[in-house]
C-alpha cells in the first residue's frame, strides 16, 4: 500500500478495502469467509468451493476462475494487439495525408507566383 500523506485513498485501494472480508480480498456472497474460486456462468456470478459442493445437482455451468481469467487475458491480448494494428494503419494514414497536404501547398504556392 502507497503513502498518500493522509488524504483519501485512491478510488481502486478504497473499493478494494471496501470489498474484503477479514482476510478475503474476493468473499463468496453465501459465504463471505470464502474466497471465490468459481464463476457460475448460468447465475453470472462468483461462487465458492463450498457453494459448488451444495449445487451440485443444479444445471451451473461453473468455470475455475483461474480458467475464466485466463480466457480474459487472450482477449485482452487480442484486442491489444488489433488496437496496435490500427493505430499503426491510422498513422500511416495520417503520415500520406500530410505529405498530401505538403504537395498541395506547395503547388498553391507554385501557382501563386505564377499569377
Amino acid at each position: 500500500m502507497a503513502f498518500n500523506g493522509g488524504g483519501p485513498k485512491p478510488e481502486s485501494e478504497a473499493s478494494i478495502e471496501a470489498n474484503r472480508v477479514g482476510n478475503v480480498l474476493n468473499p463468496c456472497p453465501q459465504h463471505p469467509s470464502n474466497e471465490i474460486s468459481f464463476l457460475d456462468k448460468s447465475r453470472k456470478m462468483g461462487v465458492c468451493s463450498e457453494c459448488v459442493a451444495m449445487s451440485s445437482s443444479n444445471s451451473s455451468e461453473l468455470i475455475p476462475l483461474t480458467q475464466t481469467i485466463s480466457e480474459v487475458q487472450e482477449v485482452l491480448l487480442n484486442l491489444e494487439a488489433n488496437m496496435l494494428d490500427l493505430l499503426r494503419e491510422r498513422t500511416g494514414q495520417l503520415s500520406e495525408n500530410k505529405n498530401k497536404i505538403q504537395v498541395i501547398e506547395g503547388d498553391k504556392i507554385s501557382f501563386l507566383t505564377d499569377q
